[in-house]
């Protein structure tokens, strides 16, 4: 009988599709107000979420997680790909865009928050903002 439960409960653990959430966060260093607007892509949007475009402010000194999301898989760094969730992202700081340095995997922080089998996988995509960000560079 004991032998039967173990195997029963193996099965269980075993046939669970792993799950996955990705964290985006940006921390604003920098003296200005932050503007980020953002949309997933369709596949990757909670069912209770609305097909617009969203928008957050990060005051300076905050550090805000503008969005997550859930995906099966396992904890790993998606390097180029980290954005393909998003069907928009952009940034801008004191009327700057700053979507190119959002949209370079070089610039985010990866970090694995969690990673087990007691618990859904986690990981973060972290961006710092800086004063250095506010400026335009003339041609």
């Amino acid at each position: 009988m004991r032998l039967i439960l173990t195997l029963m409960f193996s099965t269980l653990l075993m046939s669970c599709d792993p799950g996955l959430i990705n964290n985006y966060v940006i921390e604003n260093k920098s003296d200005f107000l932050v503007n980020v607007k953002f949309k997933l892509t369709e596949g990757h949007r909670k069912m209770q979420s609305t097909d617009t475009i969203q928008s957050k402010q990060i005051r300076p000194g905050e550090t805000v997680e503008f969005i997550d999301y859930g995906e099966i898989g396992n904890a790993y760094d998606k390097q180029e790909q980290f954005l393909d969730a998003f069907e928009t992202v952009t940034a801008s700081i004191n009327g700057v865009d700053l979507t190119e340095k959002i949209s370079q995997r070089s610039n985010w922080h990866y970090k694995e928050i969690h990673k087990g089998l007691s618990k859904l996988d986690e990981v973060e995509y972290k961006l710092v903002i800086q004063n250095e960000d506010n400026i335009k560079v003339k041609r």
